[in-house]
């Protein structure tokens, strides 16, 4: 028989490392949030998420946004300080509509000669006017431009008491930046600083003001967004938008300021690369930035609306991480059906995919939610006790691998121990691809030989001629002497079948010539051809004997023909004879015509094809070229074919059956 001992050696080195890995799964949704390049990813995960649960909205009927923006820049040739006598006419119009309050997202850091006229119009007003005050050492959460120095503080300093008595208030313009100025959160302040802008307008109770978590942008209704009248409308969102010089001017804005009465008024910039930043809704969508004043409208109707949802903390996340390597666990224990198992991979991904939005509409911030943590959690612990489980199971199937690769191709080992019930043991009539094999002469070989040297002659072809069966995909039947039955298409079938016993076949016959060219130089001896017959046909396969022993067979018409095919390569000089069957499922190899016969035992003619090397594919056409012509009654393409080849062994073969050629007839061949 094939082969050597099986050697088996337990390996349990991921039984060992399992709680380890286990541990580093449970720590991983608390440790990617804080790690660099796994933090980036978290904070796209939920910017995409953001960006899907933004509420579409139509605009604001609460707050209104004035914008100091390029074209106001370009008409007032001033960009940086703005132009603050036309900011103080912008004011005191829009005071005179009575809004609910104004707010100033412009720091005033620099003393310029229209300052005075700024300071008189807030002083004139009678509203709330809340104004940023820059406080690079108390706010956090703000990018400050590095030319803030002493002498600008100062003069924003003088600006303030110039203010005192005043309805100006200061705040603070802080808003939650992270890297890459992407403004996703509330901000950290620091005790005793000037309140958050969107708190200090809206009056948010003290108790909430201590909210850290995402802020929850609104985007405008895609319908309205359809219908924005100019590009300031789309950039702002859901706000209602006027540019500053349009309210500086009494006599245009007469017919705006019934819609700023009873509205929150904020005051900003909206100038190319002046305060703008990122937010999730920027990055997913079609603008890649927005003023800073609109990211404060939207944390101010977020604070209006007390909208402040819990954070998941802690106790939360060690609770879904627990969740999800049991889940992973439980997934890789499972012994189903590959399909079964990707169906239960895809149900828990698309669970993963909607809890965001499940945990969301719970009431819960889904800000500190490491979704790509707890996913490589699932995946880490789904590897190491998968891992664990095959490392348990090894010395089992090593050996049912090893008792297994004796008789059939290691993928088809490997199916059956994915999948047992795909073998059948049971006799069923299958459709297969049958292969006889002999060595010619070996029995005139052995007379008179020693025994010893015989065998391992022989074994050391068994075992090579067998290695070529399994690597093509055969499955080993029996050995009779030095013949060797093999088939395709049990117990596990393949649409290439047919494909793999013919190139199994041409690969035999080579390694045939090497075995006889060894035996030559090591051992003096000449060894025969190695003869194959294929067929495909119905067949009976199954286990078949007594109580005690039984053995996986064929049996039925089918081997016979491919029996008879084998024995009949003698008479028609050829190594490898195929049925037409074969040639007709096996059609991409180059094959040449050798006629058709009546064999002993079979009732029906066969036509013989020889299937030849890829090299071989010019020759074989010529030869099937000038057997046709012999059936018209042209003998020219072969006698010139003979006289090309005279030492052909299945020409010099075919003579005595030309009449039967020419005249298209079943040539019956007198033995087997």
């Amino acid at each position: 028989m094939l082969g050597a001992n099986i050697r088996i050696k337990r390996d349990s080195k991921w039984l060992g490392r399992l709680p380890i890995l286990l541990a580093i799964a449970l720590a991983l949704p608390f440790l990617t949030p804080l790690i660099g390049p796994t933090a980036d990813l978290e904070r796209t995960i939920h910017d995409a998420y953001r960006y899907r649960l933004a509420e579409q909205v139509d605009y604001d009927p609460d707050i209104a946004l004035v914008v100091y923006d390029d074209q106001v820049a370009r008409t007032t040739q001033k960009t940086s300080p703005v132009d603050r006598e036309l900011l103080g006419q912008a004011i005191t119009t829009i005071a005179s509509a009575n809004p609910r309050a104004i707010g100033l997202d412009m720091a005033f850091v620099q003393e310029t000669d229209q300052s005075q006229a700024l300071i008189d119009a807030i002083r004139a007003v009678q509203v709330p006017i809340y104004i940023v005050y820059a406080d690079p050492e108390g706010d956090r959460g703000v990018y400050w431009d590095p030319t803030i120095d002493l002498f600008a503080r100062e003069d924003q300093d003088r600006f303030w008491q110039a203010l005192e008595g005043s309805e100006a208030r200061r705040v603070s313009p802080a808003i939650g930046v992270g890297p890459a100025r992407i403004g996703r959160s509330w901000p950290d302040t620091l005790p005793g600083t000037a309140p958050l802008l969107a708190h200090a307008m809206s009056g948010t109770p003290e108790e909430l003001r201590s909210y850290r978590g995402a802020i929850r942008y609104r985007v405008l209704d895609r319908a309205v967004f359809e219908e924005a009248r100019t590009d300031i409308d789309i950039a702002n969102g859901m706000f209602p938008v006027y540019p500053l010089d349009l309210l500086a001017d009494e006599l245009f804005a007469g017919d705006f300021l019934p819609e700023l009465e009873g509205r929150f008024v904020l005051i900003g910039s909206d100038t190319f690369g002046a305060d703008q930043i990122s937010t999730p809704i920027t990055r997913m969508g079609e603008f890649q930035r927005v003023a800073g004043v609109t990211v404060h409208a939207q944390m101010l109707r977020q604070a209006l609306d007390r909208d402040f949802p819990p954070p998941l903390g802690w106790p939360w996340i060690a609770a879904l991480s627990v969740i999800t390597i049991l889940l992973a666990s439980g997934t890789a224990l499972i012994e189903r059906r590959i399909v079964f198992l990707i169906a239960i991979g895809v149900a828990q991904a698309i669970g993963f995919a909607v809890m965001p939005f499940a945990i969301d509409a719970a009431g819960w911030d889904i800000l500190k939610l490491p979704l790509f943590g707890l996913g490589l959690a699932w995946v880490l612990a789904y590897f190491a006790v998968a891992s664990a489980r095959r490392d348990q199971s090894s010395e089992e199937r090593a050996f049912a691998r090893g008792a297994l690769g004796r008789f059939v191709p290691a993928r088809v080992a490997e199916q059956i121990l994915e999948d047992p019930a795909r073998l059948q043991l049971k006799g069923e009539e299958r459709e297969l691809t049958l292969m006889f094999t002999d060595l010619e002469g070996f029995t005139k070989f052995c007379h008179g030989r020693d025994p010893r040297q015989t065998a391992e002659i022989l074994n050391a072809y068994l075992d090579a001629m067998t290695a070529i069966v399994l690597d093509h995909g055969g499955t080993l039947d029996k050995y009779v002497g030095d013949a060797i039955v093999a088939f395709w298409g049990a117990p596990i079938a393949s649409a290439d079948d047919t494909e793999r016993a013919v190139a199994c076949a041409l690969a035999m016959q080579a390694e045939g010539v090497r075995i006889t060219e060894r035996a030559l130089a090591e051992h003096g001896v000449a060894l025969g051809r190695t003869r194959i017959g294929i067929h495909r046909g119905p067949v009976i396969v199954g286990n078949f004997g007594g109580t005690n022993r039984m053995q996986y067979t064929a049996m039925g018409d089918a081997m016979n023909i491919a029996a008879r095919l084998e024995s009949a390569n003698k008479q028609i000089g050829s190594d490898i004879l195929v049925s037409e069957a074969v040639r007709d499922e096996a059609s991409d190899h180059a094959y040449r015509s050798l006629g058709r016969i009546a064999m002993s035992g079979v009732a029906t003619g066969i036509a013989l094809y020889e299937p030849l090397a890829s090299e071989l594919a010019g020759f074989a056409g010529q030869w099937n070229a000038a057997i046709a012509a012999l059936g018209a009654g042209n003998d020219e393409p072969w006698d010139a074919l003979v006289k090309a080849h005279p030492d052909d062994r299945a020409a010099i073969a075919l003579e005595p059956r030309m009449d039967a050629i020419r005249k298209g007839e079943v040539h019956v061949l007198q033995s087997k």
